[in-house]
């Protein structure tokens, strides 16, 4: 496959999943939008787990902005549910300029509604390069190119 049909390819990918990948994109544009106060933490983590994905951080952001999105009562909803109403709100403007973007310079959006599969190869194929798998010897080892960096955590 010749360079420029690869990423013909990919462009295709995540156009086809636009809705999906604006969101997790805005999400991850700003700060943390959970809230983990210490005298609560128990109650904070079992109303997050509402959201939390098998599949990953960014579904589970995509989760998160979902239900954000579909409350009348944004900061009551956001108090119960231990997350930054403000960090959501921020979320939310920049998914909407970047949506504004996208129709001034007619990028064809569409969504993959419930089914996030297809949302979970196009964030593979777009971050292959950051891939890495945690060693023995509490290092990230990337998987391509190989390189080694120590875990923080």
């Amino acid at each position: 496959m010749r360079k420029y049909e690869f990423w013909t390819e990919c462009t295709r990918t995540y156009v086809e999943r636009g809705q999906e990948i604006l969101t997790i994109v805005a999400m991850l544009s700003g700060e943390s939008v959970f809230v983990n106060p210490p005298a609560k933490r128990e109650k904070a983590v079992a109303a997050q787990n509402k959201f939390y994905s098998t599949a990953g951080d960014h579904i589970t952001l995509l989760n998160i902005y979902r239900n954000y999105n579909n409350v009348a009562q944004k900061k009551i909803w956001c108090q119960d549910n231990f997350l930054n109403s403000r960090n959501l709100q921020y979320a939310s403007k920049v998914r909407t300029q970047l949506s504004e973007l996208c129709e001034r310079y007619k990028v064809p959006m569409s969504t993959c509604g419930q089914d996030t599969e297809p949302v979970r190869k196009c964030l593979i194929t777009g971050l292959f390069m950051n891939v890495a798998e945690l060693q023995r010897e509490k290092k990230y080892v990337t998987v391509s190119p190989v390189s080694t960096f120590n875990c923080t955590t």
